[in-house]
Parts: C-alpha cells; sequence; structure tokens
C-alpha cells in the first residue's frame, strides 16, 4: 500500500466524525481544565491484590470526581515473572479479545503464542459504557485530563502491586491514547523498566490543534489551541525523565504526526514503518515485535532497547 493510501485511511476516519454535532465532540462543553501535572498530583488509586487471572475495578479519586478505571489480569504464570502492562486506544473496549473487538494491540500480543509474562491489561476511565456516554465525558477538557491522569495512576497502582509480588521486570505498553498514557506516566512517575509507546509522543495539544484529527475537536476548541497547549502538552516533562523508552511511529500518521511527534524522543529510541495510524494498529507482526522482545533479556539485565532510527 503507498503512503497516500495509509494518509488517507487516517484522514476518510476522522471525515467520518463530522457528522457529529459541535456539541459532541472533544471539548465542546468547557476548556476549563487544570494541567496534567495537577490532575496527576491529586489523583489517587489503592494498589490490586495480584495473585491470579481476574478482573480488579480501581476506583479512582481525581480532581473531578470518582472514576472508573480498572485491570483484567488476562494472562498469569507467577509473582516472579516478568510483567506486560498494556492500555488500549481511544473508545476501545479493552477486555474483549474476539475476532470482532476493537481492541487491536492486545488481540495482537494474546491470541496466538502470547508472551512468557504476567499480562495486565488496563481500562481508561469513561471506557466501560456506550460511545455516546464517552463523548459525553470528553466534551469537559478537565475530564479528559483527568481520565488520562487515572489511567497514568492506575498503571502506577499496578506495578506497585507487581513489585510488591516479586516482578522483577515491568514494561508499559500502549497504541494511541494507550501510548499518550505509557508516555505520561513515563514523564511523572517513571518506575517502569521500559516504555514501549506506539503512535503517540509527549505533544497531546498537537492532536487537536494541527493534526487532521483537529476535525473531531469542537469550535471553541480549535479557536483557543494555547488553552489546549498548556493543559495537554508535557514535552519538557518527558525529556527530562530518564527512564528507557523505545517509541514506534508511522511515517503517514495523519494524527500522531511523524514531524511533530518525534522531537520529543532521542533518534535512537525511535522505529519507524511505513504505514498510517490505523494501518499500525492492524500491523499484527509490527505490533509483536515492537513488544515481545523487551521481555526476556540475559542474565537479569534489560535488553537493549535502542533501534537506530528509519
Amino acid at each position: 500500500m503507498a503512503g497516500r493510501s495509509h494518509a488517507l485511511l487516517d484522514r476518510l476516519a476522522t471525515a467520518s466524525g463530522l457528522v457529529l454535532r459541535d456539541r459532541s465532540r472533544y471539548f465542546a462543553g468547557s476548556l476549563e481544565s487544570a494541567s496534567l501535572a495537577d490532575h496527576l498530583a491529586a489523583t489517587t488509586v489503592d494498589p490490586p491484590i495480584l495473585s491470579g487471572v481476574g478482573h480488579h475495578e480501581l476506583p479512582a479519586r481525581t480532581r473531578v470526581g470518582d472514576l472508573d478505571p480498572a485491570c483484567w489480569v488476562q494472562r498469569w504464570i507467577d509473582p516472579t515473572a516478568p510483567t506486560l502492562i498494556v492500555h488500549h486506544g481511544n473508545n476501545e473496549r479493552p477486555f474483549e479479545l474476539g475476532r470482532t473487538a476493537k481492541n487491536e494491540l492486545a488481540k495482537a500480543l494474546l491470541r496466538a503464542d502470547p508472551p512468557e509474562a504476567n499480562v495486565i491489561l488496563l481500562r481508561a476511565a469513561y471506557h466501560a459504557g456506550t460511545t455516546r456516554q464517552y463523548l459525553a465525558a470528553v466534551g469537559s477538557l478537565d475530564r479528559f485530563a483527568a481520565m488520562l491522569a487515572a489511567s497514568a495512576v492506575t498503571a502506577e497502582a499496578v506495578i506497585t502491586a507487581a513489585r510488591q509480588g516479586g516482578s522483577p521486570h515491568v514494561v508499559m505498553t500502549g497504541f494511541s491514547l494507550g501510548g499518550w498514557v505509557v508516555n505520561l506516566h513515563r514523564a511523572y512517575l517513571g518506575t517502569a523498566d521500559r516504555y514501549l509507546p506506539i503512535c503517540a509522543g509527549a505533544a497531546l495539544d498537537e492532536l487537536f490543534v494541527s493534526s487532521a484529527y483537529r476535525r473531531l475537536a469542537s469550535k471553541r476548541a480549535r479557536q483557543d489551541p494555547e488553552r489546549l497547549r498548556d493543559v495537554l502538552n508535557f514535552e519538557e516533562a518527558f525529556g527530562d525523565a530518564s527512564a528507557p523508552v523505545t517509541a514506534l511511529l508511522a511515517r503517514y500518521d495523519q494524527y500522531v504526526e511523524l514531524a511533530t511527534q518525534r522531537a520529543a524522543y532521542r533518534p535512537e529510541d525511535v522505529r519507524v514503518i511505513d504505514k498510517g495510524h490505523l494501518t499500525t494498529a492492524l500491523d499484527v507482526p509490527a505490533l509483536r515485535d515492537h513488544v515481545l522482545p523487551h521481555l526476556t533479556w540475559p542474565s537479569g539485565t534489560d535488553p537493549d532497547g535502542a533501534t537506530a532510527s528509519a
């Protein structure tokens, strides 16, 4: 598939969202919000007890009230095995793994030849209900930021539980929305051993300001880009972080634009494939190749995750 075709698929997907009334788009209701850093500082989640396969509701106490993130221990080996934490994409159903389920990264990693690791799937707030309910929630920039912070703090709670159980090696990965959460955790918490974001950077503001995805932002949001930058950009904190990261970006991605988002990473920490946003999500070999090598390592040391940029 030519690069133009990858890009066209992304643009067609956002065009379908144009049928939404403006009041149903991102941040149509309110642009008032605390910063991501402030949301993180105000959010708490109690660690789960990890002892086997199972579902854990993990209520988050946040600036906007109680939210409903959760985790599912989908694969369990033993407490001392490596731990893989997987965060889903936007408006996906993270605990569904059927053939038609919209949960591409988890399906790629788990449906055939799953990794020799404890695999824990996260569910962001507002993702247990309907699309209509989700759209209502993200009509507020404050609730959107709280959702991101709650996912990052939920990941921290799971990492704490995994460490307490004896897991020697914790890896975080996520696609799109999940990739932003992975990077947000690295920027402000940084307790995982390796971060593997896919189609995400640290300039989340640009998704709604300059990319093709801006079509899904409300008119009032598009008219106030500085407000979005003040709340959603975390490039400085990400640049100050030291935890190992290896990103997978797509050359023809029309949402997480390569030229904009790769600047957050060192050149050696980025892999680039000739795909778009949507076609990366469906590229099972690329997703598996990006994640699975980082779950095993010689003599108890972390693998060399740096991969030269394309």
